[in-house]
């Protein structure tokens, strides 16, 4: 019979496929971009990106299966591990939203400055961000950590099936804590969903409208001009995905945040499921991306794979 912890089953194998597939394909990603022939300041950005991917993933389906065994168990034990575990995944979703963000604002920056972009977007500015949107993530879930007591209340369900959810007692227990959720939302919508989006969106024009005057304005581009324009084309469809794989969790949020008390299906427990398989979903594309469009990712990745006692000789600037 299906019933609920059949469906949380269903949900741990569905998510250990994804982890699997999403640590493959980055573990790729971060090795090829992070070789000497590839790395740059955008590969090591594009390399980060991964790392926060996968991490996510990582926490994701570690949150997955510790609810599927406390549940089935009636573990309360496995709550804390839930707790922690869906902490660890906001914060790295969200690194690599403000990533991606930093990316986009990066790659423009370059479109509109040629000369300029490079130097002020170097490697010292990314740790920089990486470090800051860290910190800001972490002390925005400070409060998810709080607390000093888990329990569990155990739900009997039509087909006499039992099942075991997390009740979370908070340090900080005052009106003020009471607030917490629905102001958190509205930060969450706008720092994480609609700010980065418009900004994303914003880039993506940017370029391609770059892209396409120095297109007309040149006849005969180098070598160097021919590969810059197809690693703006290359990041464009990287913003694409990640716009993509966001939009069903920025319109769960949106609605979470203004119209609390009026449920659709992507705020309900199937329809988070669906957003999170979108995102992670998003997550296996970008390694299609960069073998579609970029060549010395191709070639290192062949040499990698085919040849891994052989060094790799690309040129530096054959980023794509």
């Amino acid at each position: 019979m299906y019933n609920y912890l059949t469906s949380k089953l269903v949900n741990v194998l569905i998510t250990g496929t994804l982890l699997l597939g999403v640590l493959a394909t980055n573990s790729l990603v971060a090795f090829v971009w992070l070789s000497p022939s590839n790395r740059t300041p955008v590969s090591i950005l594009l390399s980060i990106i991964a790392f926060h991917d996968t991490l996510t993933i990582i926490f994701g389906a570690s949150n997955v299966i510790a609810s599927y065994i406390g549940g089935s168990l009636l573990s309360v034990k496995a709550c804390y591990v839930v707790m922690t575990t869906s902490t660890l995944a906001f914060v790295f979703h969200s690194q690599s939203i403000l990533s991606t963000t930093y990316l986009a604002i990066q790659r423009c920056v370059i479109c509109a400055f040629p000369f300029l972009g490079p130097r002020v977007f170097g490697l010292k500015t990314t740790t920089i961000c990486v470090i800051v949107s860290f910190v800001s993530m972490m002390a925005l879930k400070m409060p998810d950590l709080l607390f000093y007591d888990i329990g569990g209340i155990i739900h009997t369900f039509d087909d006499n099936t039992t099942a075991l959810n997390c009740k979370v007692n908070y340090i900080l227990n005052d009106e003020t804590v009471l607030e917490l959720p629905e102001i958190y939302m509205y930060i969450r919508f706008f720092a994480l969903h609609l700010v980065p989006g418009c900004i994303v969106s914003f880039c993506m024009v940017v370029c391609l409208i770059t892209v396409n005057r120095k297109t007309m304005a040149t006849s005969q581009s180098s070598d160097q001009q021919r590969i810059r324009t197809r690693t703006t084309l290359m990041l464009v469809l990287i913003m694409f995905v990640f716009i993509l794989g966001e939009l069903p969790t920025t319109i769960s949020v949106f609605h979470r945040a203004f119209f609390p008390g009026q449920p659709i299906w992507l705020t309900t427990s199937t329809g988070n499921w669906f957003c999170n398989i979108t995102l992670v979903t998003s997550y296996t594309v970008n390694i299609w991306v960069y073998i579609a469009m970029s060549k010395g990712f191709r070639q290192s990745l062949s040499m990698m794979l085919c040849s891994p006692s052989r060094t790799v000789t690309s040129n530096n600037s054959n980023t794509a």
